[in-house]
């Protein structure tokens, strides 16, 4: 078994402090210092640059991401420094809206 190792510039202007993928290992999120989320698909052990979303997830630092279950959808939980945990669901393919 072959193991892919994949690196690409995210594009964040701050410091990134948290990333996770998804459930099935094919998004990733991450979080920045200027209070930024972004989003990557992963197709084919490549990111795809053409399918990210960056949204302002905080009014300061973005300390940590989360991806929800599957079973409920496209969901991630942001935390951040203004003492907000922020929940965003993925509306249309990379449009992601505050819900909670």
């Amino acid at each position: 078994m072959s193991k892919t190792v994949i690196t690409f510039d995210t594009e964040h202007e701050g410091m990134i402090n948290d990333c996770q993928f998804d459930y099935y290992g094919l998004r990733i999120a991450s979080c920045d210092s200027n209070g930024f989320v972004q989003v990557y698909s992963i197709e084919k052990d490549e990111i795809n640059k053409g399918s990210k979303a960056n949204f302002s997830a905080h009014s300061g630092p973005a300390w940590q991401v989360a991806w929800s279950h599957p079973k409920y959808e496209s969901i991630i939980a942001t935390c951040g420094y203004d003492k907000k945990v922020n929940i965003w669901k993925e509306v249309k393919v990379q449009l992601w809206d505050l819900v909670y």
